[in-house]
């Protein structure tokens, strides 16, 4: 199993990470919406968290999330998988609770108090809200999540990771933002990709530079990504020899999610293959893109 570290904010020190270990997820200096809208920026903490969750779960790590309580500082919600059976904890977990053997009994009761009709009505709705919820890229099925209440007091010691602020504990600025961009007018001018591609490309500790400018550049980067997917030989293993960069690549996520050095891993491969002509299989590429959730990027195109 690969050795990862992240950087705990209350001890100052990096610490590695071990399967089963708690991390707390501390979130400051959160630029509030334009007007009741989403901008860009303020989705950095929770893409960061995503990331950060689904990448140690890849690397095998159980890893329990920890948030804080907005009402009672002495609870702390944690983060639990469901797999179709009540998770141990408390009755959030039985209230969080909804799979389809639960829609199946709800819909037989209500059959038998209003009639078929109403049961088959709910027993579709019921259906298309669990294949929403179920529904992943690219036909992968994760666990869904609820939040589990622990008291504090229970928790022995945990992982401090802190998004929002620099090493010191001082909160980013906003300003160095420029102005403000709403993630809808993001999404539809420059992608998703372009927008992943801005928030991961800055490592966490430090504060994101101008957002317009930022989108531009991962509009291009995504621009190469993609022209790159098409000089190379898809789904066909990559040279075996240079599998090494794979290797660097998860190791820079391993090292306090130093994403930076991944993205600058992952064109030199980019370079690399490009080097050697129209021989080179795609895969240690979309092996990369999977990580950082852009395998919209290797999508197939559409033969007409």
């Amino acid at each position: 199993m690969r050795e990862i570290r992240l950087y705990d904010s209350l001890s100052g020190e990096f610490v590695p990470v071990s399967a089963g270990d708690a991390i707390r997820v501390e979130v400051r200096g959160v630029p509030s919406g334009l007007d009741g809208n989403i901008d860009v920026e303020s989705t950095r903490p929770l893409v960061l968290f995503s990331f950060l969750e689904r990448f140690l779960r890849r690397e095998g790590f159980a890893t329990k999330f920890l948030f804080d309580s907005p009402d009672d500082e002495d609870t702390l919600y944690e983060l639990a998988e469901e797999r179709g059976a009540p998770v141990s904890g408390g009755p959030a977990a039985a209230a969080g609770e909804r799979d389809g053997e639960q829609h199946e009994e709800d819909g037989e009761r209500r059959a038998g108090q209003d009639g078929e009709q109403r049961a088959e009505e709910d027993g579709k709705q019921d259906a298309e809200e669990d294949g929403e919820r179920r529904e992943e890229e690219d036909g992968e099925q994760d666990a869904e999540m609820s939040l589990l209440e622990v008291q504090r007091s229970d928790v022995e010691q945990w992982v401090n990771i802190c998004f929002g602020t620099d090493r010191e504990g001082a909160e980013h600025n906003p300003e160095g933002c420029g102005e403000p961009v709403l993630l809808s007018q993001a999404l539809r001018e420059f992608g998703h990709s372009a927008v992943a591609l801005y928030l991961l490309g800055t490592h966490y500790s430090l504060p994101l530079g101008d957002t317009h400018a930022g989108l531009l550049a991962g509009s291009r980067n995504a621009s190469s990504i993609r022209k790159a997917l098409e000089r190379l030989v898809p789904d066909q293993p990559s040279p075996p020899d240079m599998r090494h960069y794979v290797e660097d690549f998860r190791d820079a996520l391993a090292d306090d999610l130093d994403t930076p050095t991944a993205f600058v891993v992952m064109f030199e491969w980019l370079l690399e293959a490009e080097r050697r002509g129209s021989d080179v299989g795609d895969n240690d590429l979309r092996v990369m893109l999977e990580v950082l959730e852009l395998e919209d990027l290797a999508a197939p195109t559409a033969v007409p």
